[in-house]
């Protein structure tokens, strides 16, 4: 889920490459820039079908090669942290490579646009996972949550989602990260924009949405539980905290 559709639209692609390379490799090829003409006639012979549609594929396609510094790239960069920093993702891991596919190849994984500060995608979500009675076990949100402070509609949205004790809020943040928070070894921009890294039960993110003052995320995760460098786990409720909150209505 994206506010923006660009990004929807290249997820779309992803989803597609995957559905047509059996491994990690055909499908990074497939992203390689001098196979670039190729996969482009791919997607056109998919695609083309629905001219609106098509037309969305196109700039999505041309945002993804714009310059040099874009998906292809980004694959890229998985080779080096793989290298240098033993990272096991989809991209060494056949077994995960093949689950990941399986997933698209069954329409199990599906790129909408969406707003979480929106009324519609967020609660729609939330209102099929009850009805399949799915709990929602991964909110990731990047660093969206530096942006706002929490407004009104997002936390209804965080509120409605169905979760369990198992659930989890995966986050990044820039904001904090070099001087309160800390960052790891291996950040790219460690001079301007590091990254922190961060896990949360969404219960207690939840809680949180019920916090009866405007916060900002670096507020919240002043709280937290250092697991290792650059990564860390927050814990306590605004109750935990002494903190006032109320069931509904927060402004």
């Amino acid at each position: 889920m994206d506010l923006d559709y660009v990004a929807v639209d290249v997820n779309r692609i992803h989803l597609y490459f995957l559905t047509q390379a059996p491994t990690y490799e055909e499908f990074r090829k497939l992203w390689d820039r001098k196979n670039r003409q190729t996969s482009y006639k791919l997607l056109e012979q998919r695609f083309s079908g629905d001219e609106r549609d098509w037309g969305r594929i196109r700039r999505a396609w041309k945002v993804a090669h714009r310059g040099w510094n874009d998906v292809p790239e980004r694959l890229r960069e998985l080779r080096y942290m793989i290298r240098n920093f033993q990272l096991s993702t989809f991209a060494n891991n056949p077994e995960d490579y093949a689950y990941v596919r399986t997933m698209a190849l069954e329409g199990r994984i599906i790129a909408v646009p969406g707003d979480l500060n929106g009324a519609v995608t967020m609660k729609g979500i939330a209102s099929r996972a009850r009805q399949m009675e799915i709990p929602i076990r991964v909110v990731y949100m990047s660093n969206a949550e530096e942006y706002m402070r929490f407004p009104p509609n997002m936390r209804e949205n965080i509120r409605a989602l169905p979760v369990d004790q198992r659930s989890i809020v995966i986050r990044t943040a820039t904001t904090g990260a070099k001087y309160v928070l800390g960052y790891p070894d291996g950040e790219k921009f460690p001079d301007k924009f590091p990254f922190h890294y961060n896990v949360q039960p969404v219960l207690v993110f939840q809680e949180w949405m019920n916090y009866s003052e405007k916060f900002k995320l670096l507020d919240m995760l002043r709280h937290n539980r250092k697991l290792q460098k650059g990564l860390s786990i927050q814990e306590k409720t605004p109750a935990d905290l002494g903190l006032s909150v109320r069931a509904a209505g927060v402004q």
